[in-house]
Parts: structure tokens; sequence; C-alpha cells
């Protein structure tokens, strides 16, 4: 069958509007270094208001490239050791971590693909938070470095204290690994995770509070990939061993949310009345 000229550029363009539109969600990230970033701006949505009697919101904080060598890069090995220094879950050896920045970044590709803020009330409770979900795909070469996800976070003004500048987050086992063994990548509601990569790593954090009483926090993560060598054992021990673990490059990402209180009509009614008898005395004294 032959079509129209004007057909046929009708369904060119449409074919050609088809395809930029598969590539338009995907924004890069500048890194100015050989590790590629990027994210998908379809699934990301950077803030969220509070629809319960308190108003306000949670807000995304913007997504940042984080290089291996950084501002931060002493305290999170000073983290890192402090907090994951040893491994005793094995009843046979102690493991014992050995930490160092790697020489060069990575040459793969994380992905970004769902980055959302969240704002929920349940109950007499507000939830504040975000969901992201990130994947790797490993450069050429990198897929006998053992890599996996390490994440540590600062957090002020929400549910979990903690005496360290930088918390090591995670739990279940004694690595700095953010999974332990045997629990997965979750999943957020209303998203499918792509099993099309290489690496796959999400997160779904918040912070809880009484939706009758104010509040005001946030947190900041600092997620990032890391080496995992091979065991090695201590020459003058048979039952000490050391690891590696070497970090490479990263994303910083968090968010923040308050709720603040409306004053009651009467109030709101006492407070004006009283700015107006203060006026009114001001211009009194002022004649």
């Amino acid at each position: 069958m032959r079509y129209p000229r004007k057909t046929l550029l009708m369904i060119a363009v449409g074919i050609l509007s088809l395809c930029c539109e598969s590539f338009a969600d995907t924004v890069t990230i500048d890194t100015g270094t050989s590790f590629n970033l990027t994210y998908n701006s379809g699934n990301y949505d950077p803030y969220e208001p509070c629809l319960g009697i308190t108003p306000g919101g949670t807000w995304l904080n913007p997504l940042e490239y984080l290089p291996r060598e950084n501002d931060y890069t002493n305290d999170l090995l000073a983290a890192l050791y402090g907090q994951y220094g040893v491994n005793t879950s094995n009843e046979d050896y102690t493991l014992i971590y050995q930490y160092s920045v790697a020489d060069s970044s990575l040459t793969g590709t994380m992905l970004i693909d769902w980055y959302q803020a969240v704002d929920e009330h349940s109950g007499q409770y507000c939830y504040h938070g975000a969901e992201i979900v990130a994947y790797y795909d490993y450069g050429e070469g990198e897929e006998d470095l053992g890599l996996d996800w390490v994440q540590l976070y600062d957090e002020f003004g929400g549910s979990v204290v903690s005496p360290y500048d930088f918390t090591v987050d995670g739990s279940h086992d004694q690595s700095p690994a953010y999974y332990a063994p045997g629990y997965g990548p979750w999943t957020p509601s209303g998203y499918s995770l792509d099993p099309n990569h290489d690496m796959t790593w999400s997160d779904g954090p918040y912070d809880r509070h009484e939706e009758t009483k104010p509040w005001m926090g946030g947190v900041e993560f600092y997620m990032f990939l890391a080496s995992f060598g091979d065991m090695y054992p201590d020459p003058n021990s048979n039952s000490v061993f050391y690891q590696d673990v070497t970090i490479y490059d990263g994303i910083v990402w968090g968010y923040f949310g308050d709720c603040y209180i409306v004053p009651e009509p009467a109030t709101v009614g006492l407070f004006c009345l009283g700015l107006l008898g203060l006026v009114r005395r001001q211009v009194l004294k002022a004649r």
C-alpha cells in the first residue's frame, strides 16, 4: 500500500516524537569524571504538601554528585572505621575492614530512576520522607570489583538520635554494606523494579510525628558504591582476617519537612486586637 506524502510525513513526525519522548525524561548530571550520573525527570517529584490538620510539606534535597574525594571524605572514612571497623558475626574468625579511597572514578552509569517526596498522614501521625531507586550498570571490567552499596546520613530534628555526626545506614549484620544477605531492594508503591540492570538499590526513609504538634527536620544521605575485596588472613593469627573496602563515586540526596499549627480564630482575633491597640497607642503618643 502506498501512502500520500502528507500521511508519510505525519507518521515520521509521530515516530520521531515517540523516540524523543523515550529519552526526554533522562537528565544528565555533570560529574567532571568518567562516572556517568543520570536521573529520570518523569519520576522526580520534589515536593509533597501536608494534607493533615497541620499545614506544611516535604521537600527533596537536590541530587548531587558525590565524588570519591570530597569535603566529607575524612568524616565518612572516620564514621566507617568507628562504626564498622570489625565484624565478629562469625564465631570462627574476626573480620577487620580496611577502608580506602579509590585512585580513579568508576566508568559505568548510575541512574536515579525514582526520586519522590513523601508527606502522608495516618491516624494521629504525619510521615515526612522520600523514596528513591537507583541502578548501576558496570563499566568495562567492573563486574569483578565486588561492588556494593554503602550509605551514611546526617539527620537533624528527626526521630533517630545518633551519637555520630555521620551514621552508617543499614542493619541486620555487621557489614558496612547497605543490604544484609537475604535483604533485597524495597519497591515503592506504584513502581516496578527493572531487572535489566547490573545493580539495584532503593530506600524509603521517613520521620514520624504527632499531627497535632509542630515539627521540623531533615536528613542528608551520602550513598556511594564501594568495592569489597577478598578476605585475606592475618599472618600472625589463624582467627583474624582482613578485607579491603574501597570507596568510589556516589550521590548526595535527602529531604526536609515541616508542619506548623494554625492558630485558632479566637487567638488570631485577640492578636489582631492587641496589634491594633498597640498601633493606636503609638498614634496617640505621637500627637
